[in-house]
């Protein structure tokens, strides 16, 4: 059982607070991010004396941010929140730019004895053996870089993700970019200006590396030029912040599943838990809200009615929620055994219940 607060975890877990009233809780779980950030210089993977030492996660600290601004303002505690977030961003663009602008997920780890010792102790997924300590080291940094994403661990980059400049991180810091740029309009026109640049600039690279021939985005590597032609659920955040707007039917395609969308379409990789089938409740709220933002409400009522319905059933027939569905409903272990009662669960789907009931 999970009994400490992660990242990205954090956000989905808000959402559902804020739509059941509980407005406190979800403050307070923004100032223990915040003050972890300031701790250790970045929001940590997980909050704990050492979750720095291994990555951050997804910047999602904005948009919790932005819902109590909405939800209720507080001109002083958004000062300061939003200090913390100019600091998220520094670490952001200073720790996890690549060559071509973007950035991507990567690792604190810095000792390479460290990152020898991380290949050979995993047991998550299966590793070669015989291989050099420089093909150990790369593989660790882009194993914790997955973990950094979220996603640990998922075919959509298949254990080499350091070498990516992902979609939905560079869709996360557009939003991020976007936010700063309209808090300091009327506040630091200068600040302002800076921002908004760079969310001009980011939307022009993510177009020229990213898009698609359908309008669809990937994940870009950088380190051979190359766009990712996977399609997941990394995709839709492109339309959820506002840089896409054609092809989301092909991607709704490609991901569909009889309980939402699958985190990847069916590479015919086994072993990861982000994959084929296996529907996740994070990937339903970016999912949902990408589909309103295009107009796509019908397919928007559709994939959350599927999503709620699996999480009904097997609620009523485990007494539980779970961290990962599938068709059957608990999704089977993979990397670990599935677990239940997960916050981010209880969150999008109260999310998606008030959405949908008003």
């Amino acid at each position: 059982i999970f009994t400490t607060l992660y990242y990205w975890d954090t956000f989905f877990t808000n959402e559902g607070l804020i739509a059941d009233g509980r407005i406190n809780d979800a403050r307070n779980n923004v100032n223990d991010l915040i003050f972890c950030l300031h701790k250790f210089g970045c929001v940590p993977n997980i909050m704990r004396p050492d979750g720095a030492d291994y990555a951050s996660q997804p910047p999602l600290l904005y948009m919790m941010v932005e819902s109590l601004m909405r939800v209720e303002p507080d001109a002083e505690w958004e000062k300061n929140a939003v200090a913390a977030l100019e600091k998220e961003y520094e670490f952001w663009m200073t720790e996890r730019i690549t060559p071509c602008g973007l950035n991507r997920y990567g690792t604190n780890v810095k000792d390479r004895n460290v990152l020898i010792r991380d290949y050979d102790e995993c047991e998550r997924v299966k590793l070669p053996k015989d291989v050099s300590d420089e093909v150990k080291i790369q593989t660790a940094i882009s194993l914790t870089a997955e973990g950094e994403s979220g996603e640990d661990h998922t075919p959509r980059f298949y254990h080499r993700a350091a070498e990516y400049a992902a979609v939905d991180l560079n869709s996360h810091l557009y939003g991020l970019e976007r936010f700063l740029e309209k808090y300091f309009s009327d506040k630091d026109k200068e600040k302002s200006q800076k921002y908004g640049e760079a969310k001009n600039k980011r939307a022009e690279l993510m177009k020229k590396f990213m898009e698609d021939e359908d309008g669809v985005y990937h994940d870009y590597r950088f380190t051979d030029n190359k766009r990712s032609a996977v399609y997941a659920c990394a995709c839709f955040l492109p339309y959820t912040v506002g840089i896409a707007s054609c092809g989301i039917k092909k991607l709704v395609g490609k991901l569909s599943t009889e309980c939402g969308f699958s985190s990847c379409e069916n590479l015919g990789i086994d072993g990861c838990q982000w994959g084929y089938p296996y529907v996740w409740a994070p990937h339903q709220y970016f999912a949902y809200n990408a589909l309103v933002a295009v107009g796509e409400d019908s397919i928007a009522e559709e994939y959350a009615d599927r999503f709620m319905s699996v999480v009904d059933k097997t609620f009523a027939e485990t007494g539980c929620l779970w961290e990962r569905y599938d068709a059957n409903g608990v999704a089977e272990s993979v990397e670990y055994q599935t677990q239940k009662m997960l916050g981010w669960t209880a969150g999008v789907y109260n999310y998606l219940y008030e959405k949908r009931r008003k």
